[in-house]
């Protein structure tokens, strides 16, 4: 309370123990007057004394209330500092690689009153400073559902003999979105593990996955992790060419379970795919490339993975290029905007670099024929299959 609200409080107090006091030393001290009769004198004495009593009570509970209020006010105060200062304990180790903190941090990390934000501030802070702790604090925040998250980037901190057990599980447990999240952190985990700890797990996966009963969303993860184990040449898929029968051959486990915020870092900020710099989304972006508002409620994502792995092979109308040899002997290029009524449409660029559109008559064409897409083949290896399957599930959510 502040003070102002603190003197009004004592006041009121003060006014009702003097009020009380002056009307019972009234009421005792009778001797002044004419005596009333004795059945009025005591029906006004239980009056008043009931009176005196009911303000006494409520000036009690309003003391006790006020205390009360002050005492949880300065606990919570007192809380909120502690849990302040544990975790500037916790930035500064962090900040400055000390390590030496380990061992009072894992301690604050076991303690019952310690938050569970500060809590999940130690597990990353404990695996950072690659401290003996790391291991313990991943396995109990694991158990605890506020605290898995934090637990989950540093999976691969698990040692020990149960800790392809642990990991093992968080794979089995994989029945919602969060889960599949885990699990593929799990998954990737296990891959570092590799050798004989972790191939008995790996295997009865690669297993499932042959079966065609392992989740289509960690299927790729299970290909990652099985790579430095034997099972390398098993899990590993044959990338499609154009012109077969499956052009997406080797990439479909890049369909599902992409992380859509991943994939919007990755369209917005990848230096080496630069999307944006010809593609729009909400007004960002180039025209040399379409418009990708809405795509992910128009193109199934098949269609969209194929875009980006053979971009030749379906190109959006307004965007594809052509050649054209005419009639008189001339050559005439750029992008076929439209074809109606006989007649091309193309936008081809001037001497001046400006472009300008030319109607070019059917019947004037000897020779068509049709340019590559302006987008370069070769991204999706320069992405990698993980980015590559964020990038579809960012271009796929664009509804």
């Amino acid at each position: 309370l502040g003070e102002g609200r603190t003197n009004l409080l004592a006041g009121c107090i003060m006014g009702f123990a003097i009020a009380g006091m002056h009307y019972s030393g009234m009421l005792s001290a009778r001797f002044i007057g004419v005596a009333e009769p004795a059945g009025r004198v005591v029906a006004e004495n239980g009056n008043m004394a009931a009176v005196v009593a009911l303000l006494t009570l409520c000036a009690g509970v309003l003391v006790l209330a006020g205390n009360t209020l002050l005492r949880y006010r300065q606990l919570a105060a007192e809380k909120t500092a502690g849990e302040a200062r544990l975790q500037a304990v916790v930035d500064t180790a962090v900040r400055l690689k000390t390590k030496e903190a380990s061992t009072h941090l894992f301690a604050h990390f076991a303690a019952t009153n310690t938050s569970v934000t500060v809590k999940r501030a130690i597990v990353g802070a404990l695996a950072v400073l690659n401290a003996a702790q790391a291991s313990d604090a991943v396995r109990v925040a694991l158990q605890d559902p506020g605290l898995r998250s934090a637990a989950v980037p540093h999976l691969d901190r698990l040692d020990g003999g149960d800790s392809v057990g642990l990991l093992s599980n968080l794979v089995e447990q994989a029945t919602s979105p969060e889960g599949v999240r885990t699990a593929q952190v799990a998954l990737g985990a296990l891959g570092r593990i590799g050798g004989d700890g972790a191939l008995p797990a790996l295997s009865a996966f690669a297993g499932r996955l042959s079966a065609g009963q392992f989740p289509k969303a960690l299927e790729l993860d299970l290909r990652g992790a099985g790579l430095k184990t034997a099972l390398s040449n098993s899990l590993t898929l044959p990338r499609s060419q154009p012109g077969a029968q499956d052009v997406l051959a080797g990439y479909r486990d890049c369909l599902v379970g992409g992380d859509a915020e991943k994939g919007r870092r990755v369209f917005r900020e990848n230096p080496t795919v630069q999307c944006l710099r010809c593609h729009q989304v909400d007004g960002e972006g180039g025209t040399v490339g379409p418009k990708l508002d809405g795509v992910g409620g128009r193109q199934a994502r098949e269609y969209l993975l194929r875009s980006i792995v053979w971009p030749n092979l379906d190109i959006a109308a307004g965007f594809e290029t052509v050649a054209l040899t005419l009639k008189d002997g001339s050559m005439a290029g750029g992008i076929l905007k439209s074809e109606e009524g006989g007649v091309l449409a193309v936008e081809v660029t001037g001497d001046d670099g400006l472009p300008s559109l030319r109607r070019i008559p059917s019947t004037d064409v000897v020779k068509r024929e049709r340019g590559p897409s302006a987008m370069p083949e070769g991204l999706a290896e320069q992405l990698g299959p993980i980015e590559l399957r964020d990038l579809v599930e960012f271009l796929a959510g664009l509804k």
